[in-house]
């Protein structure tokens, strides 16, 4: 018996519209732009208490509706002058503080090229040796280049927690948006020590340090234009800062201060 060989130009059709949807969708995933990349260092994370900490800021940035993606370290094998049109915000916690000199420069390319770069780390600790670990001459290198003005990306020099009083808007601008200029006290906070070096202040604090002195003017929230972008410094989370300084944290992530800080090509 031979049996027939039978044709199905539908078939055939169906087959060729799905293959041509799968390469489609396979395209358009690399190429949408993720509105905030948040830096992940599972290894930095030492604690359960640290973990709930970074997995609130992370949901609290999802708050803003903003499309997020973790990003690890591998982020920097990727072309910075290309980055921005990935990652239109990069958003680095105080749990990750320990770069190489080529990440910190990666960084800074990142910004010149029109990325938005938001910070509560202080960006103040650099591994040398790029082994991962920050040892006593890396750290007497980075005290004698701050002593010696060499300033952050972010234009703040900030170090250990103080106990956060009140918070003082010195300008009104879509970092601030939502508060008018005057002083609001924090029931109860914490922040980074901090001092300007050449970014432009927004948002002051009132501070009380651990051996009970107390701190006028520190930076709450700052901003420094490079390039194209723009840096945030803000020397708070929204764990640690109450509903004024929760308030604060999301500004930073608003299309209102991308718009203003982020000069991108028609």
């Amino acid at each position: 018996m031979v049996m027939k060989k039978y044709f199905c130009p539908d078939f055939v059709f169906f087959i060729m519209i799905s293959f041509f949807l799968f390469s489609l969708i396979g395209k358009a995933e690399p190429n949408a732009r993720t509105e905030v990349g948040i830096f992940y260092e599972k290894q930095k994370l030492t604690s359960a208490a640290n973990a709930k900490k970074f997995d609130q800021t992370v949901n609290t940035i999802k708050e803003t509706g903003l499309k997020t993606r973790l990003i690890t370290s591998a982020v920097f094998k990727e072309n910075a002058a290309k980055a921005p049109g990935v990652y239109k915000r990069i958003y680095i916690s105080l749990f990750s503080n320990l770069f190489t000199p080529e990440e910190y420069k990666w960084l800074a390319e990142y910004v010149k090229n029109g990325g938005l770069l938001i910070c509560a780390s202080p960006l103040s600790a650099t591994d040398l040796n790029a082994d991962g670990i920050y040892d006593k001459a890396e750290r007497a290198k980075d005290r004698a280049r701050r002593k010696n003005g060499d300033w952050p990306v972010h234009g703040i020099q900030a170090h250990s927690t103080v106990s956060l009083k009140t918070i003082k808007v010195i300008s009104v601008c879509p970092l601030t948006q939502g508060f008018a200029q005057g002083v609001f006290p924090v029931k109860k906070g914490f922040m980074r020590n901090t001092r300007n070096g050449n970014a432009t202040v927004v948002a002051e604090a009132e501070a009380v340090s651990r051996n009970n002195r107390k701190l006028n003017n520190a930076v709450l929230v700052s901003y420094r234009k490079l390039g194209k972008g723009a840096c945030i410094y803000i020397a708070a989370s929204p764990f640690s800062s109450g509903v004024e300084g929760v308030k604060l944290f999301k500004n930073c992530f608003s299309a209102q201060v991308f718009e203003w800080l982020v000069y991108e090509d028609d």
